[in-house]
């Protein structure tokens, strides 16, 4: 029911929490690559820090589960929240043809058509894609961009 995955490769979609969760496991993740884009910390999954091959990390996450277990009320909404998550294979299929598309296009900065304004990060533009909203320059990421 537990899904462990420290590490430091920052893969850029991490297609291996999705599957966790849409399992109905819970994810105990290093805070790399898209992993803190997918998981809402406490809410569908866990973001562990530490580095990965550190013992106090490894042990911070087997404290954690433990202490799921122990409360099986919260395991639960937390199950329930992962395998619910939104972002089936269609839509990261749509997200990545969009950024494929932008990319091979010379990499235009878009229009600002909906008045998104400029990432907060780096001021760069927002490419609108089927999973949210990607920053063009830095590649900060929202799932909205509402306050």
């Amino acid at each position: 029911g537990y899904s462990l995955i420290l590490q430091d490769l920052e893969e850029g979609f991490g297609m291996v929490v999705i599957e966790s969760m849409r399992a109905g496991c819970i994810v105990l993740a290093s805070a790399v690559g898209a992993y803190p884009e997918l998981i809402r910390n406490g809410h569908n999954g866990f973001l562990v820090a530490g580095d990965h091959r550190e013992k106090i990390t490894r042990l911070d996450a087997s404290q954690l589960i433990l202490d799921l277990m122990s409360r099986p009320q919260y395991t639960a909404y937390t199950r329930r929240n992962a395998a619910a998550y939104p972002l089936d294979w269609s839509v990261i299929a749509q997200a990545w043809e969009g950024h494929w598309d932008w990319a091979l296009s010379g990499k235009q900065p878009p229009p600002d058509q909906f008045g998104l304004g400029t990432c907060p990060s780096c001021g760069g533009s927002w490419l609108t894609l089927s999973d949210g909203f990607h920053c063009t320059e830095c590649g900060r990421y929202a799932r909205d961009l509402t306050p």
